[in-house]
């Protein structure tokens, strides 16, 4: 489906542009948190199109995401009480996650909770978020610098050279990009 990434990757760095300046603003504003959570939602589906379309290197796709994460203690979260993370995850035992970067774009694209969370200045320093699939596992916290290393690291990846080899048995095609 894409065909140049070069306008795809350009507005990704962009949008981590924004996102660093609009979550560094010292004001509480919906329109702040619907351009950043439109930013993030978006910026996630075009990785994953570029993903799909292989112009991400290989490299690029074991790029992990370090994030925290919070154990589920409820699983009756739905739609009225999705945004009281305190009663549904255990907030007070953290563990450290990694995750892959298509996993986490897939994690952003099919989020159920996504929750910001602001520093004593009301900026913003990270998003609570957990998928439909995962919302009675585990919450993520990401890290807004997270967020915008990741955006630069694929709006700077380029693939030189591609290398396509059909497995003889199986047929399947197998790619690797450098």
């Amino acid at each position: 489906m894409i065909f140049s990434s070069y306008p795809w990757k350009r507005e990704l760095a962009r949008d981590a542009d924004i996102i660093r300046r609009w979550a560094a603003r010292k004001t509480e504003s919906e329109y702040r948190e619907f351009l950043i959570e439109k930013k993030v939602l978006l910026s996630t589906y075009a990785i994953r199109k570029l993903f799909d379309a292989e112009k991400l290197s290989t490299k690029l796709k074991k790029f992990q995401v370090n994030c925290i994460g919070y154990k589920s203690k409820d699983s009756n979260i739905d739609r009225n009480n999705k945004y009281d993370i305190e009663r549904f995850f255990d907030l007070s035992k953290k563990s450290h996650y990694t995750v892959l970067l298509d996993k986490f774009c897939d994690e952003v694209v099919h989020s159920y909770v996504f929750v910001f969370c602001c520093d004593e200045d009301l900026r913003i320093d990270g998003i609570f978020l957990c998928s439909d699939h995962n919302k009675s596992v585990r919450l993520l916290y990401v890290p807004i610098k997270q967020i915008i290393t990741l955006l630069m690291a694929v709006s700077e990846d380029e693939v030189v050279e591609s290398h396509w080899v059909r497995d003889a048995e199986s047929g399947e095609l197998k790619i690797t990009n450098m």
